[in-house]
């Protein structure tokens, strides 16, 4: 048997993007074998449905059996069939339009439940009908059952769900199904290819005996008449129906339905309650909303045929004169599975008709005898009565008991769910821990033996300088990128930033094949983060700036991007924990980095369409970006400078609000991230200098030392807020950039002033803070470029020596004196000389392990020129926004500090450089 699919719908609105003729208005249901949906088809302005099925079933055979199946069925008009408007496939995944049917399925209307006969009768001869229309065409429907009929406002018949139907001629195929047990002829469980119009037949028969019984036939079955009182003329037509050897059943659905029509008329309401009744008089509809049609009508109940059938026991006769005693007979209830056997008062006796002169002891004998009928009715009803209510409270008491049982397990649902997510989060945090601490004890020990987790945090170094000849095992080459499935829930922002802690980039898919591709890694989970997410409120994009060529998801339901199993993009919340796809360029580049994406969107920031980075939500016209990053406030302050940005303020009430479901919604449980607010003694201040209007502080905040001077938000589960400390602090795991001209159009506006306490923070001590920061980044790449040309010396040195060692003694001879001098020459220079004389008239094999280093070489001299134009722009972005404050300020003597020191950077990598080291 194999796996059931694990079929993720798409959103309704997703589906309406996929098919522009259908305004998708909900998800009606969905299962493991598709899923149904709500909707109107736009040009005939009609309600329909649409069944989707999962794309696993979108393979040639199936295709092509569908397609011949639905045109079949399209064909097929009968009020008791639903109609079939359209079918084909929406991304890979077949679907089919169908009639809307506003009502519920028999199932729910009847289950357990027996109805009045008469009524039942109605219902199976319109399903026969249906059948035989659907027969004629040569559609078997193979799956005939109560929760397959729906009936409409009007308590009519409809039989839907003809996926499992098959041509009479295609039965047995690949993707046969058999069925559903209690309701599938007995011929069907030995030879499944059997399957016929007599099989069908034998499903309405069961469902016959089901609707006046209230269960499907036992085995051995036993007549219904027995069970429910029903006419004993429908027990044939249920044994005919339900014949064992399908060529002795009825052969034609017509049949039955006329044998069914014939004795419709002479069908008398049945007058005792089945199994199962409940108590009620009326039979549920299956609409969702109330219907004004008729209503279905349960039997009568038990002591009303009690009643009828005592008095038509009580007898008057005519007999000799009687002795003193009369003898009474006594009547005793039928006793029946449920109920209990009664005693009722005694009937009337057999009365002696005297010649002579006792007449009123005769007369009131008569009166006793005509009374005692009256008794035995007004007992009857009386017992009806007692039963009736006693049925009712049990009922009441069951509901009652139901809905507390469901509150309790709705509690203790949460409460587990509440544990379990925080059970994760430990585990997942412990395992990280774990992780770091073998790879700590690991990390001099090549040959020992790592799961493909421990592998990856083992190659980190490596990984993240751009090496790229070794990668973890189930690693997937595709083109010049490597892949790799990383099944640790994170939010999209940690994925992203794990993904570049690790040298490479959440991963993209710029064409369809590609999507396919990243899917087939998605093995057991539902979905997993790739590298795209919404530019704004409409445009989305990839991490590595290139075009978004697929269907744009709706962010109703988030900004980031997450692939499906089945190979469809989906829009999630930063903050939803999924696995996620990395990727490597072959290059040893990273295109995707948040340095490279905040370079990009720099140069395009003034134009119409700038290059937004994915993951970028929109509040009226201010975009913001959750980076999911440990930095101290001032290094959080200079990223966002890096792209033209600041961290985000709050202008007005709205934009607070926005920040705070924003930050809620991003970050995980007691996370925090930096916001663009700073205290100098005891007033807080927004470094875009607009006006401080309100707060949004936690409960008890803010209630740090005097160093606790910097603003960050703390997504507390009991009180999400705002609240101070250290702007040195690494503990705060992230930070939100805003782009807006709020403080432009704040400095321009009356509200605006000269100054504030902030203004008298000396422009010196900004500048040393500043350049220390950036001074250390530079240092720490610096040393990682070094080391990284130092291990590719290493590299090639040692592949010389190695061919040396093992070469014939003619090329020793040969080239020994040669390759001796330019192994010096790598011990003794950082680089590998790019000149060809230093590598020419050698043998290939050592002329390719030279080229190889040189080109690895080369990537990481680029790489290192790109990270230091990087800094040069961070920090030169925050000196031009402070000299632009202080101008306006009117401050020119601290204005001429910020000028002094962007003039001594100078307009290169090696003057930025040099102006920093000194």
């Amino acid at each position: 048997m194999s796996d059931p699919i694990a079929f993720d719908p798409p959103e309704p609105q997703e589906l309406s993007d996929l098919l522009s003729g259908y305004d998708v208005s909900s998800l009606i249901a969905t299962g493991g074998m598709g899923a149904v949906y709500a909707a109107k088809q736009i040009s005939l302005d009609r309600p329909v449905a649409i069944k989707l099925l999962p794309r696993e079933l979108g393979d040639e055979s199936f295709r092509e059996q569908f397609q011949a199946e639905a045109r079949s069925m399209a064909k097929l008009n009968h009020p008791n069939l639903i109609g079939i408007y359209d079918f084909g496939q929406a991304a890979g995944m077949p679907y089919i339009v169908m009639e809307l049917v506003e009502g519920k399925s028999l199932y729910y209307s009847c289950y357990k439940t027996a109805i009045e006969q008469r009524t039942a009768c109605e219902l199976i001869i319109e399903i026969c009908e249906g059948l035989a229309h659907a027969h004629k065409a040569g559609i078997i429907h193979r799956d005939i059952k109560p929760a397959n009929i729906l009936l409409d406002p009007e308590a009519h018949a409809k039989i839907g769900d003809f996926g499992l139907a098959s041509h009479s001629d295609s039965v047995g195929g690949e993707h046969m199904a058999f069925g559903t047990p209690g309701y599938v002829a007995p011929e069907i469980l030995e030879n499944p290819t059997a399957i016929g119009v007599p099989s069908d037949i034998f499903a309405v028969g069961v469902i016959l005996h089901e609707l006046l019984t209230g269960f499907i036939p036992e085995q051995p079955p036993r007549p219904a008449s027995s069970i429910s009182g029903s006419d004993q003329r429908l027990d044939t037509i249920i044994r005919t129906a339900t014949r064992r050897n399908p060529r002795m059943r009825f052969q034609n659905a017509q049949d039955m339905a006329d044998e069914l029509r014939k004795l419709l008329p002479r069908l008398r309401k049945t007058s005792r309650s089945g199994r199962g009744s409940g108590g009620n008089t009326k039979l549920k509809l299956g609409a969702t909303s109330k219907p004004s049609g008729p209503k279905l009508s349960r039997k009568e109940t038990s002591g009303a045929k009690l009643a009828r059938k005592e008095i038509s026991e009580v007898k008057l006769t005519t007999a000799k004169p009687s002795p003193s005693r009369t003898k009474l007979a006594t009547v005793t209830r039928e006793k029946s599975e449920n109920e209990e056997t009664i005693t009722a008062p005694a009937p009337s006796p057999a009365i002696a008709m005297a010649d002579s002169g006792n007449w009123p002891i005769i007369r009131n004998l008569i009166i006793i005898a005509a009374l005692i009928p009256a008794i035995i009715f007004a007992w009857g009803k009386y017992q009806e009565k007692q039963e009736r209510i006693a049925i009712e409270e049990e009922k009441e008491l069951r509901e009652k008991r139901s809905k507390s049982d469901k509150a309790a397990a709705e509690r203790n649902a949460a409460i587990a769910e509440a544990d379990k997510k925080k059970a994760a989060e430990e585990a997942a945090k412990e395992r990280a821990r774990q992780l770091a601490k073998k790879h700590a004890e690991d990390i001099h020990s090549p040959s020992a033996k790592r799961t493909p987790v421990e592998e990856l945090a083992y190659l980190k170094p490596d990984l993240a300088n751009g090496k790229r000849e070794r990668f973890p095992e189930g690693s997937i080459e595709r083109g010049n990128n490597f892949l790799f499935l990383v099944d640790s829930p994170m939010t999209w922002s940690q994925a992203a930033q794990f993904a570049e802690d690790h040298g490479g980039h959440l991963a993209t898919a710029e064409t369809a094949a590609d999507v396919a591709a990243l899917a087939s890694t998605i093995k057991t989970q539902k979905r997993a983060w790739v590298g795209g997410g919404a530019l704004g409120r409409t445009d989305w994009g990839w991490v590595t700036g290139q075009k978004w060529l697929h269907n744009k998801p709706s962010t109703s339901l988030g900004s980031c991007a997450a692939l499906s199993q089945s190979g469809l993009i989906k829009a999630r919340p930063n903050g939803e924990k999924n696995p996620f796809i990395l990727q490597w360029s072959k290059f040893g580049d990273n295109k995707g980095s948040l340095s490279a994406q905040l370079t990009r969107l720099q140069s395009t920031l003034e134009s119409p369409s700038p290059s937004w980075p994915p993951g970028t939500v929109v509040q009226q016209n201010r975009h913001y970006l959750v980076v999911n990053r440990p930095l101290t406030w001032d290094e959080a302050d200079l990223t966002a400078s890096s792209g033209k940005g600041h961290l985000a303020v709050a202008s007005d009430i709205l934009e607070m609000n926005f920040i705070r479901d924003t930050l809620i919604a991003a970050l995980g449980v007691d996370e925090s991230a930096w916001l663009g607010g700073r205290r100098n003694e005891e007033t807080w201040y927004w470094v875009t200098r607009e006006a401080w209007k309100q707060a949004s502080w936690q409960e008890n905040a803010p209630d740090g030392g005097p160093n606790d001077n910097a603003l960050h938000f703390k997504n507390d589960s009991s009180s999400p807020g705002w609240n101070d400390t250290s702007p040195d602090s690494r503990e705060v795991e992230a930070f939100l950039i805003e782009w807006s001209n709020d403080a432009t159009t704040f400095a321009n506006s009356n509200e605006a002033t000269t100054g504030d306490a902030s203004d008298n923070n000396s422009a010196r001590a900004n500048v040393l803070t500043w350049r220390k920061i950036i001074r250390k980044s530079l240092v720490k790449k610096k040393e990682g470029y070094a080391k990284t040309l130092t291990e590719n010396n290493n590299f090639v040195n040692g592949s010389l020596g190695q061919w040396y060692r093992t070469a014939p003694g003619s090329q020793q001879q040969r080239f020994g004196a040669r390759i001796q001098k330019i192994r010096e020459t790598l011990n003794n220079e950082e680089m590998i000389p790019e000149t060809h004389e230093f590598r020419d008239r050698l043998p290939a094999d050592i002329q390719k392990y030279l080229i190889r280093g040189l080109e690895t070489q080369k990537r990481q001299r680029d790489k290192f020129d790109a990270e230091v134009t990087s800094l040069r722009t961070s920090y030169l972005s925050r000196l031009m926004r402070e000299l632009d404050r202080l101008k306006k300020a009117g401050l020119n003597s601290e204005a001429a500090v910020i000028r002094t020191e962007i003039d001594g950077m100078g307009q290169t990598s090696e003057s930025f450089q040099a102006h920093l080291m000194n």
